[in-house]
């Protein structure tokens, strides 16, 4: 299950929230796909960041935090 919750992007976790429905533009979905390439290729070789996570921030300033736990064998 995701951890969903409406705390900061550059800071602590805040209320969680059940589910959320978030809708990018064409270039956002693409800058989130490519970070997610860029995340995969590095798992893939070996190098695991516990602490990865991608950013997409709206013109309008709303802002999206993405980030991957890795599971109990550090993937």
């Amino acid at each position: 299950m995701p951890q969903i919750d409406d705390g900061p992007t550059d800071g602590p976790a805040g209320r969680s929230l059940k589910s959320v429905w978030v809708t990018l533009s064409v270039v956002e979905a693409h800058e989130l796909l490519g970070s997610l390439r860029v995340w995969a290729e590095e798992v893939a070789e070996g190098r695991i960041d516990p602490g990865w996570h991608t950013h997409v921030t709206g013109s309008e300033g709303n802002g999206l935090t993405i980030s991957v736990a890795p599971d109990k064998s550090g993937r």
